[in-house]
């Protein structure tokens, strides 16, 4: 086991302002890959931006990225077929212009949204843009690439930026999408693409301020940007705190809440924010094994929440519940150029 030195990490200003002036709010350990040490979360004190601080240097996060964490485990798509994809279907072709804007009923549009209620949110969850013709879509970050081979039966010419080798050499192989091996950083290209997606790229970012530039500059006029980040709001991590699932210590150097983001966005320039709320289960009930593993063990609780019945049926209207209320600790943010 590789140990850590003091200046294998390293202590940064406030990226959004620049600040040197911070709190500390609190101590946590690393909960996805048990990697020793304590990391400290911080919140700035003139504009509110919380972030890891100090962090690991950029010649030692990879340490961080064990290929056993499950980061980059490629799994096969699901087949497209059935009732569910034929509302799907329903659902990407009156709501996100897919399969051809043509012969399309403004009426059965009207009389489809309840049914499709749910469908729709989950669409704008995922993070999909809406369709534009012969248009092209670069997903940052994006691992062994499966939603842009989603994107790519869509109609959509797709590219990647992944640093991880292995899964962008499997990408390109099985999924032939077109992944460049690089970092946001050092890829470079004189294309503009229509959407440009970072789903749990942003708060990975050793500069947010940097990359949402750069980002924007490679979108065309009027180009969707669709980032997934955690929410550091979310009931479910002000519950947990430092034991919250989506905190995951030290590779989340960014903790992002709905204000902050905002913030970034239109300080670069971007416009029409519009923020959905996640409804996964997995932030509540996944710290309940991290709270085992620290002797604070609620097992009543785990028990009852890990229970096949009540977990798809109250803990699952719980999280929906949630998610409407805007109170859930993902979040997908739409934006324009």
């Amino acid at each position: 086991m590789i140990k850590m030195k003091k200046n294998d990490f390293e202590f940064v200003t406030c990226d959004y302002c620049k600040s040197r002036k911070f709190k500390k709010i609190f101590e946590s350990k690393d909960y996805v890959n048990f990697i020793s040490g304590k990391f400290q979360v911080v919140k700035c004190l003139n504009c509110g931006l919380v972030f890891t601080n100090p962090r690991p240097n950029k010649s030692k996060i990879n340490y961080f990225y064990p290929d056993s964490s499950g980061y980059y485990q490629p799994e096969k798509p699901k087949e497209n077929k059935g009732i569910i994809w034929n509302l799907n279907k329903l659902t990407l072709k009156y709501y996100f212009d897919y399969f051809s804007n043509k012969n399309k009923n403004k009426l059965k549009k009207i009389v489809l949204y309840p049914l499709l209620f749910y469908k729709i949110r989950d669409f704008k969850i995922k993070g999909i843009p809406l369709f534009k013709e012969n248009g092209n879509i670069l997903d940052i970050g994006c691992s062994y690439a499966d939603f842009l081979y989603f994107m790519k039966q869509l109609g959509w010419k797709t590219t990647g930026v992944e640093m991880n080798k292995t899964a962008a050499s499997w990408a390109n192989k099985n999924f032939k999408v077109n992944v460049k091996i690089n970092t946001l950083n050092k890829f470079n290209t004189q294309t503009k693409y229509d959407a440009i997606t970072m789903r749990m790229y942003l708060e990975h970012s050793y500069s947010p301020y940097n990359d949402l530039v750069k980002v924007r500059n490679m979108l065309t006029k009027n180009g969707e940007l669709i980032i997934i980040i955690p929410n550091f709001n979310g009931l479910e991590s002000k519950i947990y705190k430092k034991y919250a699932y989506t905190l995951q210590l030290p590779t989340h150097l960014t903790h992002f809440t709905e204000d902050s983001i905002k913030k970034y966005l239109k300080k670069i320039g971007f416009k029409e924010i519009k923020i959905y709320h996640h409804k996964t289960d997995r932030d509540l009930i996944a710290p309940l094994t991290i709270l085992k593993t620290e002797g604070k063990d609620i097992k009543i609780l785990r028990l009852l929440l890990t229970n096949k019945i009540i977990r798809k049926t109250l803990v699952k209207a719980f999280i929906n519940i949630l998610s409407i209320l805007r109170k859930t600790s993902r979040i997908t943010i739409y934006a324009k150029k």
